[in-house]
């Protein structure tokens, strides 16, 4: 595959957050031992119904509540955040699309990815208190606590924090994502849904042919035009009623709609033609 090259120097290390993520998960027992619970002091998470796209509603919705990570995308804070991008999804990449076009969000973006990378301790220490909020909130209701940790970003999050995984799965939690890293949609430690890069189709119909993933591909629907019942003999089911990929079966391509954003453009191999 010959993409163009990207600079991605400042490749944040997976090493690296691993060690001062268990830092904070030994802080969080020491501080449920003491009796004295660490409380969040700045926000990490985006809660349930403050995202358009994550907060649409259908039948299938109810009784789930998304909490998701939104850092600010590629290498915008100084440091790569998708492990796995390309030149066509870095200019259509939805980190500016609704709300995302505010400079105020921008800015919180950058400053929350450059508080992990800079004091990753206290970054951890903040999510995991969050997810304890969380959990207690929802504990005794009818409501599932989902998380996307990959809002708007791609990495290997199983690598960074397994512990939150086991531990918050053991409570409830359901966990999704999506990426563009053929090995961990193939090998899946979470629910991850593979995106398609306009590139890799290849890789998409490897995982496809297996029936244990799915595949995300954006679509140039304008004028109205629906969405393709298939594509290339895979069946296309409509992404857009809700972002709860791991109720959707697998051996299936999720269809969205391509959304505008600044400077992009359907004249893209990203973009598949309707």
């Amino acid at each position: 595959m010959n993409l163009p090259l990207i600079d991605k120097s400042e490749v944040v290390k997976i090493g690296y957050l691993r060690s001062n993520f268990l830092k904070a998960w030994e802080d969080h027992y020491e501080a449920v031992r003491s009796g004295i619970p660490i409380k969040p002091t700045y926000a990490v998470l985006s809660q349930p119904g403050s995202n358009a796209k994550l907060s649409k509603t259908n039948d299938r919705t109810d009784g789930y509540a998304i909490y998701s990570l939104f850092l600010a995308p590629a290498n915008v804070s100084g440091y790569e955040m998708c492990l796995w991008r390309t030149e066509d999804c870095t200019k259509l990449c939805l980190n500016c699309a609704g709300k995302g076009s505010l400079s105020s969000v921008q800015q919180a973006r950058i400053r929350k990815t450059q508080r992990m990378v800079q004091y990753p301790v206290g970054f951890f220490n903040n999510l995991i208190a969050e997810m304890v909020r969380a959990t207690k909130k929802h504990n005794g209701t009818p409501i599932t606590p989902v998380m996307r940790l990959n809002g708007t970003s791609d990495l290997p999050w199983d690598q960074i924090c397994p512990e939150l995984f086991l531990f918050f799965g053991e409570r409830g939690w359901r966990f999704y994502d999506y990426t563009k890293s053929f090995q961990r949609a193939r090998w899946q430690p979470w629910d991850n849904t593979f995106s398609f890069s306009g590139h890799n189709w290849k890789d998409c119909e490897t995982l496809l042919q297996t029936g244990k993933a799915r595949v995300a591909m954006v679509f140039d629907t304008k004028r109205g035009k629906p969405l393709p019942t298939s594509y290339r003999g895979y069946e296309v089911i409509d992404g857009d009623k809700d972002d709860l990929r791991f109720l959707d079966p697998t051996g299936v391509i999720v269809g969205l709609r391509y959304k505008r954003v600044p400077g992009g453009s359907t004249d893209s191999p990203f973009v598949v033609k309707a």
